[in-house]
């Protein structure tokens, strides 16, 4: 290049350079440089630069020349020449765009495979755009890219973006933003990192996302290696090929679907032409995983069969041999939810399920799927899958799989029917084959080995053993086998005979005291060792065991072997193989019970001859010597020997013998323990020798004898003798044949000692019967005397009681100043008197309290009593005793205390005792504490502590003892009779309680006692007392024959505003009765002439005085026959003012209603209104009858009655009907309803009438008292 040229190119770059240039047309520029003048002239069009020129002028000086049509023509050439070079690019462009989006099209139409789609799309994009590589990532479910295709890429980038994923790139921000991206050199800036890019020496990027229908699909990717330029059209022409590519994606899956659609169709049908096919389940249900595996993928399946909160595996595929057994149903979370949710459940991750429970042998599962099997709306089973990816299941495939759940369990209710209806046959053909067999002989021999045969064939079992039971030596041995020809080479070993103890079978023997089957397999984890031991060495891998149970007992086992499969028994199979082995032991204990018959007659034989010969009168001697004769007649080869021992010498005697030489036995006499038949004479024990060359106590007297059975002859302690049989052969006797010589020596020995006894009893008779005739002598003595005592103190208490009854009221009477108040020192001796009558009272009551309790005569009065009142009743009655001693008396108690069910007079009685001795025994000015808590929630604790003097500790128990006091000479100070303590244990211990003492000698003592809050063991309600003092009289007619106590309770009725009438007699009572009409009769037991049971009989059985309320007052107690005799109440003297009042009080009819009340009586009974009307004083109520539910409505509103007594049970419309439309009606709503019915109330009718009803009263209690008093109390709430 010429220096000029050099020089005209800087100028013209120069020129470029400077902007303002392009802004003038012309423009002259001289520009002097080395020497040269330059000349630039700058061309345009429409103020459009078009190009430059500059001319070298040389040394000229610059002129300034006009070239404007030269310029103008120059210029208009030139933009001609530059638009058709536009033209010609755009039209470039636009070939290069058509021509790539031709491609792609044409690409993305060749297939309908995706990934042959993707592949050729992107080869053909990165060819037209003129790219090194690129790629396409598709959305995944859960919304991240995937890479699915690439091409022209460095492997480690795509390694990378497999492992780490696609979010924070190029294609996830194209991805995200859903535009078009171009970036023509990386170097100068990029919306996220790519450093790793540039690493990778990649320069460029072009990208737009794949979009179907406003739907981002995924994007695709364009990679350089150097800048590349980018036009306007190229975002365009890249968004045009993602839709396209999306169009073809959404295609392909389409055309995807509609492939698995038809596939999954086709599976299906495959596979209920497969399960129509076969009803083997084991085959069957594997092709249901073959063909599952075609249109749900996995990695492992398996269907498991749901037994008793169990899984058990029956098909599987892809797992190991570990996890295709069973397992607890709790263990796997997952399927407990299938099963109780009834529906699929689907892990898309396991990593994020919290109830994934990792099992042994599944891999690395990642995504899960159980689907229930359900048949007849019940679960069988599960099927589940699993797939070592995460999100492999979703919502569509639990449909499949769940169709494919629904075709097993069909096909297994139809394997099972099937096999049930098989084995149903088979079972009825070996049941009738085998209940033949065992009718037909009692030989066990030939029975046993048929029913194992039988239990194999029934079962399709490879082995059967029979076990029979020692419960004696706890063991179980072998008595039968069989075993098929698919058995194991251990099965077909023989074990006959061969015994195991149970105590190393815990689980058999466990089994078999629960009388239940059981099943054992090799691969069940929770298999006993020992058990799974015996299967291993049977070379077994399951096995069902079947007690074998006759009646109460159970006499073995069946044990089946099973060495092909690990199979569980049906609840079918283990019923019919029950049944069969049931048959057996049946066939068993007969074939036993014959055995033990035919023995059992040769037993009775035997002793029925011995009896004969005792009982033809023979000597004994005689009779001996037939019952050996007959006993060796009995055995086989057997030599019998009859010895006795004499009494004093300890030697057996030789009595009658068989089989012996004479010369053997004769005058044969051993010592006790000499020889085996001494040793049992001595130790009154059997010996069975089966050889006795072995046993050392054996003395040969026959060298021929091999074994001996001896049996000893005992009455009570006492050894006769023995019996001894010997055999000249080993084992020749049994445990049976010990059993006869028992029974037989048992026989023997009461003829020998009834020989001995009989002159001992001949002698002892006269004696006896002496003594009966002095024993019944006595005896009728000692009733009498018995009589005696109960007529005395039935006699003492009515005559002490009857007359301190009138110095004790009297004196009340004076000391209460109702007859005019005396002086203090008057009344000071009246308070001795009374204070003397009442500890005279208390001494006879506790006498007449001993003799009632000893005599078994006390009964108790159980009721409702508050411990609170209880002890502050206490509290007031023993007041006045202490203040004379000051003593301070503290009473505690715990807050709340319960009701406590006893006889508050009774167990005020035992504190009042424990109160009166611990003031006794405490000195003046002393303390004496009342305590009373709860033991425990259901017992009371009392306790009375005082500050005495304490009791010795060997005397703490001869206390509570009748008539016994400390000895000593603080105990002689005190009086008193020595009973209250006995009397006080006999009443706690009748209320189920218990008493004790605790003490210090000297220090004071501690008496405590237990109460059961709920009251005595045989709590029975006191008797019912009818409340019926006659309304229309004031008269009580007093019958006593006491003057001075009829007096005394004239006086007490004349202050209750009574008219009392004095009658002195049993006679004439019911004549009076009659005439007065009394409102009440007061009557005494014991009365002259005639005594007050009597008289009470005749009032009760005259119709005129029946109605006359009657109240016993005697001082002989017996209540239940007064209240048996229609007494409403008792009282026991002395007779209180303040009792007396009380139960007048209780007996008092209800005041009648301040105005007539008018009752609405509604039910369909015609005969209860005449009832009702008797009941109910015409001069204060109004009655209306309604008979039914209508009449009755309408009668409550036009009459507006005070109350109405509705009956529950009616025709048309019951009484719950009638109750809600009387609370509807606004004019019916307040109206008091008792319910008055015959129907037992249920507790949900009862709480329905809670909210109604004012009362509910029976028909069959209804008395006119009964109703009275409640519609008095409805009358007194109104007011």
């Amino acid at each position: 290049m010429s220096g000029t040229e050099s020089i005209e190119e800087r100028t013209r770059q120069q020129l470029q350079r400077l902007k303002w240039a392009m802004m003038f047309a012309p423009l002259l520029l001289l520009a002097p440089y080395a020497g040269y003048k330059l000349l630039g002239l700058g061309i345009q069009w429409h103020e459009v630069l078009l190009d430059t020129i500059v001319l070298s002028v040389g040394s000229f000086a610059m002129m300034h020349v006009s070239f404007s049509i030269i310029f103008r023509l120059y210029a208009r050439s030139m933009q001609q020449r530059r638009a058709l070079r536009e033209g010609e690019e755009r039209y470039r462009t636009l070939y290069l765009e058509l021509s790539a989006l031709n491609a792609v099209t044409q690409a993305l139409s060749s297939s309908l495979e995706l990934q042959d789609i993707l592949d050729e799309a992107l080869s053909c994009t990165v060819h037209a755009m003129g790219f090194t590589g690129g790629l396409v990532a598709l959305a995944e479910r859960e919304g991240s890219l995937a890479l699915h295709s690439h091409t022209g890429l460095p492997p480690s980038l795509t390694e990378r973006l497999e492992t780490q994923g696609l979010s924070d790139t190029l294609c996830g921000f194209v991805y995200r933003e859903r535009e078009p991206l171009s970036l023509k050199d990386l170097r100068q800036g990029a919306p996220v990192d790519v450093d790793k890019l540039l690493e990778l020496g990649i320069l460029s990027y072009a990208g737009a996302p794949i979009v179907y229908q406003d739907r981002a699909l995924g994007t695709f990717c364009l990679f350089g290696t150097e800048p590349h330029l980018f036009s306007e059209s190229d975002n365009a022409l890249l968004t045009a090929i993602g839709q396209q590519i999306g169009v073809a994606v959404e295609n392909a899956r389409l055309f995807g679907d509609a492939v698995r659609e038809r596939e999954i169709g086709r599976t299906l049908l495959n596979t209920a032409e497969t399960l129509s096919t076969t009803l083997r389940l084991d085959k069957l249900l594997e092709r249901v995983l073959d063909e599952l595996q075609r249109v749900v993928p996995y990695d492992a399946a398996s269907i498991s069969m749901l037994r008793d909160e169990r899984c058990w595996t029956v098909a599987s595929r892809g797992l190991e041999q570990t996890s295709a057994g069973g397992f607890i149903l709790e263990e796997r979370p997952l399927v407990r939810r299938t099963v109780r949710e009834r529906r699929p459940i689907i892990v898309p991750d396991v990593r994020d399920e919290p109830d994934w429970a990792t099992v042994e042998g599944l891999g690395q599962v990642r995504s899960w799927l159980g689907a229930p099997l359900i048949s007849k709306d019940k679960v069988i089973g599960v099927l589940m899958i699993d797939s070592h990816h995460p999100n492999t299941y979703h919502e569509r495939t639990s449909r499949l799989a769940l169709a494919f759940a629904h075709q097993v369990a069909l096909a297994i209710e139809n394997s099972r029917l099937y096999e049930q209806t098989r084995a149903q046959l088979r079972e009825a053909t070996v049941l009738h084959s085998v209940t033949s067999a065992l009718s037909s002989t009692f030989d066990m021999g030939q029975i046993l080995p048929y029913v194992a045969r039988s239990l194999c064939e029934i079962l399709n079992g490879t082995s059967v053993e029979i076990y029979s039971l020692d419960e004696e030596a706890n063991t179980v041995a072998i008595v039968a086998a069989y075993a098929t020809s698919d058995a194991s080479e251990e099965e077909r070993r023989s074990n006959l005979g061969q015994t195991h103890a149970l105590a190393e079978l815990p689980v058999t023997a466990k089994a078999l005291g629960q009388r239940r089957p059981l099943q054992l397999r090799v691969d069940d984890p929770d298999a006993d060792p020992r058990e799974r031991a015996r299967l291993e060495a049977r070379g077994a891998r399951a096995a069902l065991l079947l007690p074998a149970v006759a009646g109460d007992r159970v006499l073995g086992f069946a044990q089946m072997w099973e060495s092909q499969t690990s199979r569980r028994f049906t609840a079918g199979e283990i019923a019919t193989g029950h049944t069969l082995v049931h048959q057996a032991a049946v066939a068993m204990d007969n074939a036993r019970l014959f055995a033990e018959i035919q023995r059992r007659v040769r037993e009775l034989q035997l002793l029925h001859d011995v009896g004969l010969a005792a009982a033809s009168g023979l000597r004994l001697e005689e009779t001996l010597q037939a019952a050996a004769e007959a006993l060796a007649a009995e055995l086989t080869d057997a030599r019998v020997a009859l010895m006795l021992l004499e009494p004093g010498s300890g030697t057996l005697r030789i009595e009658a013998s068989v089989g012996y030489r004479p010369d053997m036995v004769k005058g044969l006499r051993l010592q006790a323990g000499e020889g085996i038949t001494g040793w049992v004479a001595r130790h009154g024990q059997p010996i069975l020798s089966p050889d006795v060359r072995s046993d050392p106590r054996y003395i040969e007297i026959d060298p021929a004898i091999r074994s001996e059975l001896c049996v000893p002859m005992t009455a009570g302690p006492l050894i006769v003798g023995v019996l001894n049989v010997e055999s000249p052969h080993t084992d020749a006797f049994t445990e049976n044949d010990q059993q006869l010589l028992g029974t037989l020596a048992s026989n023997l020995t009461m003829l020998v000692e009834r020989a001995r006894l009989f002159e001992e009893v001949e002698a002892a008779r006269v004696e006896l019967q002496q003594r009966a005739g002095a024993l019944e002598e006595a005896n009728v003595r000692l009733k009498e005397l018995d009589r005696l005592k109960d007529q005395f103190l039935a006699n003492m208490s009515h005559e002490l009681r009857t007359p301190l009854n009138s110095i004790l009221g009297f004196s009340e009477v004076l000391i209460d100043g109702l007859v005019g108040e005396l002086p203090p020192e008057q009344k000071d001796c009246v308070r001795d008197i009374h204070f003397s009558g009442e500890h005279l009272l208390t001494l006879i009551n506790d006498i007449l309290d001993l003799s009632k309790i000893e005599a078994g005569r006390m009964t108790l009065s159980p009721a409702p009593v508050d411990v609170e009142m209880l002890l502050t009743g206490v509290q007031a009655t023993i007041a006045p005793l202490l203040e004379k001693k000051s003593q301070v008396l503290e009473i505690e108690w715990d807050d709340d205390l319960p009701i406590l069910i006893a006889d508050l007079f009774r167990i005020k009685q035992v504190l009042l005792n424990l109160l009166s001795n611990a003031n006794k025994f405490t000195p003046s000015k002393g303390l004496i504490t009342l305590y009373c808590r709860l033991a425990d929630p259901a017992t009371i604790l009392f306790s009375v502590t005082d500050t005495g003097i304490g009791i010795k500790p060997e005397d703490q128990e001869l206390i509570f003892e009748e008539f016994r006091q400390v000895d000593g000479s603080a105990s002689r100070e005190m009086s008193g009779t020595g009973l209250g303590l006995a009397i006080s244990k006999r009443l706690i211990e009748m209320h189920g309680g218990h008493i004790w003492v605790e003490s210090e000698y000297g220090r004071g003592s501690t008496f405590s006692f237990l109460l059961p809050l709920a009251g005595p063991p045989e709590t029975r309600p006191e008797p019912a007392r009818k409340t019926a003092l006659l309304p229309q009289s004031k008269i009580v007619l007093v019958v006593e024959d006491d003057r001075q106590f009829n007096n005394l309770l004239a006086f007490y009725l004349r202050q209750e505003g009574y008219t009392p009438v004095q009658h002195y007699s049993g006679t004439g009572v019911l004549e009076r009765a009659s005439e007065l009409r009394p409102a009440l009769i007061t009557l005494d037991i014991m009365l002259p002439e005639q005594d007050g049971w009597d008289v009470l009989r005749a009032l009760k059985s005259d119709p005129q005085t029946k109605d006359i309320p009657v109240l016993f007052i005697s001082g002989v107690e017996d209540g239940e026959l007064a209240f048996s005799l229609g007494a409403v109440d008792y009282l026991v003297k002395p007779v209180r003012r303040e009792n007396l009042q009380t139960l007048l009080e209780k007996l008092a009819p209800p005041e009648p209603p301040a105005r007539k009340v008018k009752v609405l009586v509604v039910d369909d009974e015609p005969k209860l209104a005449p009832l009702l009307q008797e009941m109910l004083p015409a001069e204060s109520y109004t009655l209306l009858m309604a008979l039914d539910g209508k009449e009755g409505l309408a009668l409550a509103r036009s009459e507006h009655p005070d109350t109405i007594l509705l009956d529950l049970m009616m025709p048309g419309m019951s009484g719950f009907e009638v109750l809600e439309k009387l609370g509807a009606d606004e004019e019916t709503a307040g109206i008091p309803i008792i319910i008055l019915t015959a129907k037992d109330v249920t507790e949900e009718e009862r709480r329905f009438l809670d909210d109604h009803i004012q009362g509910l009263m029976s028909k069959a209690a209804l008395t006119s008292q009964s109703l009275l008093e409640e519609l008095h109390r409805l009358d007194a709430q109104r007011q």
